[in-house]
């Protein structure tokens, strides 16, 4: 069977390809023209893989663009693409996206047998009159149909931004419906909106981080002059090398609540890295090892917030500033830790995301938000919950802060099982149920 596999946002989809070659299934990987550009240029197949040649060859950029131009169709796909050719001419700097034909469309996806799609994928291959084998989305509360971004702007004052993106919705909506398989990533927001359009779909993880590869034992040269140099590379390992408790907290920063959001929106949005810090400062009061380290990235909106409160707290010498870094290395500094820290997510049955599914990979401890009560997480999964150390309120992060350091050896077993647990549940063994699904082409 040949498989091709549509989009790459937060390079998850080139993780399942890669799994599925490994399972011995010839899979390609789609790209999106825009995918890796821009505010993703992060999410480029490079920045996942320190054996990028060995994959290149089944990698394909493609002139489809996940954007709203192609989850329309003629005339308003062109009354976009006329708006966003004035917008270049008067800014010089935006991107021209081009409307695409369903017969590229159907020419680009002929050669597979099988397709694995999310962003608007469902929209344009209705359009084209192609099926979805599989189509999972990557946001809470789907793209482009009841993601929180997304429903301001289909309740917009402006009544063409409003047609525009009830129309996209409406498109979208009967290409989820076209699938032939429908998967949920989580119990919240996402399988709501599934509900709402008629549809129960498959609840299962997906394969989206690939942890085969085996990391360098140091960063390669090029890794310095593109996002730091030597000498500070240098003075980062002499601390985690000295440090005897090491704390990594590689998620955004969104913690501080803007006025333009309401209450529940901003539930939506707050991944309570304050908590964090707060819980850092407590710990490190109790004086239980003697040199820890905190390590955090400057990714995120908030980062002036969580450095002002850093600094209000007096804990700048114990913590180390990363910049943005690719996947690839940021999964090399994870090797070098003692503890991994998720988001803090105060909804109910919310499950960890990508920086989670990074940490478990790698073997460590993680400490995540987690509020799935009564064993709802195994019935509602069919798997057993994750050895993570869950987070419900503040003080939860600093107990396990202090439960980790205290005993070098319940962190070594936890990060052991938690390895375990991944490779079963959320990597080669859950790349092979996806597997299952294409062979019997139905749920």
């Amino acid at each position: 069977m040949k498989i091709g596999i549509i989009g790459n946002m937060n390079n998850g989809n080139f993780s399942i390809m890669r799994y599925f070659r490994d399972l011995g299934f010839d899979a390609h990987l789609l790209l999106y023209s825009n995918d890796g550009k821009g505010n993703s240029n992060h999410f480029r197949p490079e920045c996942d893989s320190w054996e990028i040649k060995k994959w290149n060859k089944f990698i394909v950029r493609t002139l489809l663009a996940d954007d709203p131009i192609n989850g329309l169709k003629f005339p308003l796909n062109i009354i976009l693409f006329i708006i966003s050719l004035f917008r270049r001419i008067k800014t010089f700097n935006s991107t021209i996206v081009y409307p695409i034909n369903s017969k590229y469309i159907r020419k680009i996806c002929s050669e597979y047998d099988y397709l694995i799609g999310s962003g608007l994928s469902p929209a344009f291959l209705k359009n084209a009159g192609i099926p979805l084998t599989i189509y999972y989305p990557y946001s809470m509360g789907i793209e482009w149909l009841g993601e929180p971004i997304f429903l301001k702007k289909i309740n917009s004052s402006n009544i063409f931004i409003r047609k525009l993106t009830q129309q996209i919705r409406i498109n979208q909506t009967k290409g989820i419906l076209n699938a032939k398989n429908v998967i949920c990533l989580d119990k919240s927001i996402t399988a709501e909106a599934f509900n709402n359009i008629g549809i129960n779909p498959k609840i299962m993880l997906c394969p989206m981080v690939y942890n085969k590869e085996l990391q360098p034992i140091t960063l390669p040269n090029d890794t310095f002059n593109k996002v730091f140099t030597n000498n500070f590379f240098i003075k980062v390992l002499e601390k985690l090398n000295k440090s005897d408790f090491s704390v990594i907290s590689h998620a955004r920063n969104l913690w501080h609540r803007k006025n333009y959001y309401s209450q529940d929106e901003w539930k939506l949005q707050n991944k309570h890295n304050d908590w964090l810090i707060f819980s850092f400062s407590k710990f490190i009061q109790l004086k239980i090892v003697s040199t820890p380290l905190l390590i955090l990235f400057d990714y995120g909106e908030d980062v002036k917030h969580t450095q002002d409160l850093i600094v209000k707290l007096d804990l700048e010498k114990y913590v180390v500033w990363m910049p943005k870094l690719e996947r690839k290395q940021i999964m090399w500094f994870i090797s070098k830790v003692d503890v991994g820290i998720g988001e803090f997510y105060e909804l109910p049955q919310m499950l960890f995301g990508g920086t989670g599914y990074e940490i478990l990979s790698m073997g460590l401890p993680l400490i995540q938000g987690f509020n799935f009560p009564n064993n709802s997480f195994t019935s509602y999964f069919n798997i057993p919950e994750p050895p993570l150390l869950p987070v419900k309120e503040e003080m939860d992060v600093f107990k396990h802060l202090v439960d980790l350091a205290k005993d070098k050896n319940y962190r070594k077993n936890i990060g052991q099982e938690s390895k375990k647990w991944f490779d079963q549940y959320c990597g080669i063994g859950l790349a092979e149920k996806w597997v299952d699904i294409i062979r019997n082409n139905t749920i």
